[in-house]
């Protein structure tokens, strides 16, 4: 009885630790149940349904949460025989989910219970593999059926909800222009019922399908109405999506104006991996608008910010945008040497895509650099001609 005993008090320590730590991830909510869906977002933010979720860095404080999620993990693994369950409703955490100039997510509730976003890049169109077809087309008619009910039964928060989930699967298997019909109903029910935190998921959702679609300006306008209902974390969202959108449009101004709010939100948010992303963007406009001295600086800070985070695809670019700028400024080597160090990361982080731009940039920059090298070699042999010429003349 006293082993038993001793066991128990092991089990609630070690499940009053994780609920601590999960508290402080923001996996947990300590507000009451009733006031779950009218509280703002306070929470997740990503570019492909990855977590995002800001909090002030400091040495000090990141090695103790380090310890502290170390133990946890050890006593998660001893209480529940999995270390995962630290990630909250299964879903994969990945530290690498801000990429400058991709349009950012804002991560819907967790009790929402949505399917998982894919890749966007890896989903092909509206083309899918029989055996995947006929899933998507069974959970779409079982949450047709859900809807259905929970209209019925005059339970429109779940019957959003059900929407919500058949436009991540429409959005899954490519198909954005269906999705935007589940989102618009999804949208329409959150407004019927006050739900100030799921019009702001459903307009982020469909500004982001519009742009995929090509109907930027159309996209604006829904990111918006997310920006006028939206808390901090997603007046940063809203901003750096308008912001991309009007670098797409070639509005310079709009989208230099939108990228900064985004970058001030970031720092007031405390968020490191914002103020990267905001600095990637603004690097990016002001590269593409010849403004090399804001380039330069924005970049560096990126790179700076990136490295700290240990995330290499934002490394990678940022290291690809240093070397650009040092082309465009005649700096064959310095280029050189930026493109394969931007390879080597991207490599080692698993980014192949962008292993493989960085190698095709480092092969150009070395082919401009040996040619140099060989126009300024002939040159000189020309000169020394002309000057034996000239001596012979004498």
């Amino acid at each position: 009885s006293c082993l038993l005993l001793t066991k128990m008090t092991e089990v609630q320590e070690g499940i009053a630790l994780l609920e601590a730590h999960a508290q402080r991830l923001g996996t947990i909510s300590t507000r009451p149940s009733s006031q779950a869906h009218d509280a703002p977002a306070r929470r997740a933010l990503s570019s492909r349904g990855d977590r995002y979720t800001p909090r002030v860095t400091s040495s000090r404080v990141q090695t103790s949460e380090h310890d502290e999620a170390e133990r946890a993990r050890a006593l998660a693994e001893a209480v529940f025989g999995d270390a995962d369950a630290l990630n909250a409703g299964g879903h994969p955490q990945e530290t690498n989910s801000l990429q400058a100039h991709k349009p950012q997510r804002v991560d819907p509730p967790r009790e929402i219970n949505a399917p998982v976003r894919r890749n966007p890049e890896k989903v092909s169109g509206d083309v899918l593999k029989p055996q995947r077809e006929g899933g998507v087309k069974n959970k779409l008619k079982d949450l047709e059926v859900r809807a259905a009910a929970c209209r019925r039964a005059g339970r429109q928060k779940e019957e959003g909800e059900a929407y919500f989930c058949m436009g991540v699967l429409m959005d899954n298997s490519g198909q954005q222009r269906k999705s935007l019909q589940f989102y618009d109903k999804y949208l329409r029910v959150c407004r019927a019922i006050g739900d100030v935190r799921g019009q702001g998921l459903a307009l982020n959702c469909i500004g982001i399908n519009l742009y995929e679609l090509g109907e930027i300006e159309s996209s604006i306008q829904a990111h918006q109405q997310h920006l006028e209902i939206a808390d901090v974390a997603g007046k940063f969202v809203a901003h750096s999506n308008m912001g991309i959108c009007y670098g797409d449009l070639g509005d310079a101004a709009q989208a230099d104006l939108n990228h900064r709010h985004a970058l001030r939100y970031a720092i007031v948010l405390s968020s490191v991996q914002g103020e990267a992303l905001a600095c990637g963007n603004l690097g990016t406009m002001n590269l593409s608008q010849g403004d090399a001295t804001t380039a330069r600086a924005c970049m560096e800070r990126q790179l700076k910010l990136s490295s700290a985070l240990h995330n290499a695809p934002a490394q990678a670019a940022a290291l690809d945008g240093l070397g650009r700028l040092a082309q465009e400024e005649g700096d064959l080597s310095g280029a050189r040497d930026c493109f394969e160090k931007a390879r080597d990361i991207a490599k080692k982080g698993g980014a192949g895509d962008m292993a493989a731009n960085a190698k095709v940039e480092v092969g150009m920059a070395r082919g401009e650099e040996m040619f140099g090298s060989f126009v300024n070699q002939y040159a000189g042999v020309l000169m020394d001609g002309l000057d034996d010429e000239e001596e012979d003349d004498e």
